[in-house]
């Protein structure tokens, strides 16, 4: 059997990269608690130096630049209508330019104070706007009529309404809705959605409702009835949940559902879920 002897060039070289590595791993290990903490300082300044930073950027931005980021921040749903509070409340230009910007007030809806859905009809100015009812917000909702009675003052401004009907204490937005006459020459969106499913349908909510450029529907848990379409409706999304409780199913009875669908002349779209 033949031994081949180490080589003693290899050997040394080993032994001064193994040295070497051990040094190197020491200086990290030395160095990793100053690191740390000049990191910490890095974040600690970054974190003083930012609001300065975007204020001086934000001050060179032209008007028009702003209000157009305002607008993209301010979406139609909750956070829209606390987006537009907050941000005419960061300095005096933010407010001056979120008052010039009425798409930032266009979302109305009734967990507002009355106060503040009158400042934000006013604020809107002419602009399309969104009127949500039976909204689940962090304050106590405003009575149905008195809501009513201010937005639709302002029915013709009216491209979306949408309209959520909870459990039982919700019988008077219910009436309310079925005994208004309005025309709604802009109304191009209208959304319901329930709660409670009922069957056979109750009040024929939005049966005395002109809505003459009603093309998208949105239902949620409802019987959906002739009078939520119209012959230019092209879009209708239907969402049937299927469940009463955890322990129950419900069994849905689409009669009415294909009925009112039959009116749709017009329809091009049709989602179930």
């Amino acid at each position: 059997m033949v031994t081949r002897d180490a080589d003693p060039d290899s050997e040394a070289r080993l032994q001064i990269l193994y040295s070497t590595l051990r040094e190197l791993k020491s200086a990290r290990d030395a160095i990793r608690p100053l690191l740390e903490i000049i990191e910490n300082r890095v974040e600690l300044f970054q974190k003083e130096c930012n609001p300065s930073t975007l204020k001086l950027r934000f001050s060179n931005l032209p008007d028009d630049i702003l209000q157009r980021i305002f607008e993209v921040g301010s979406t139609l749903d909750k956070y829209g209508g606390r987006f537009s509070v907050l941000v005419s409340h960061v300095c005096r230009r933010f407010r001056d330019v979120a008052f010039r910007t009425p798409r930032i007030w266009a979302f109305i809806h009734d967990s507002q104070p009355l106060d503040q859905i009158s400042t934000f009809l006013r604020r809107s100015k002419a602009v399309d706007i969104c009127v949500l009812v039976g909204y689940r917000g962090p304050r106590r909702r405003t009575d149905i009529e008195p809501f009513m009675n201010i937005v639709t003052q302002h029915s013709d401004r009216w491209f979306a309404f949408g309209c959520h009907v909870g459990d039982g204490e919700d019988e008077d937005m219910q009436r309310s809705l079925a005994c208004l006459e309005l025309i709604l020459p802009n109304l191009t969106i209208l959304a319901h959605s329930q709660e409670l499913f009922e069957e056979p349908p109750g009040l024929g909510l939005f049966s005395s409702w002109v809505m003459p450029r009603l093309s998208e529907f949105h239902g949620s848990d409802i019987t959906l009835q002739p009078s939520m379409l119209g012959e230019n409706v092209t879009s209708c999304e239907l969402d049937f949940d299927g469940s009463k409780d955890d322990d129950d199913y419900r069994t849905w009875n689409f009669t009415h559902v294909l009925h009112a669908l039959k009116t749709a002349c017009a329809l091009s779209e049709l989602i179930f879920r």
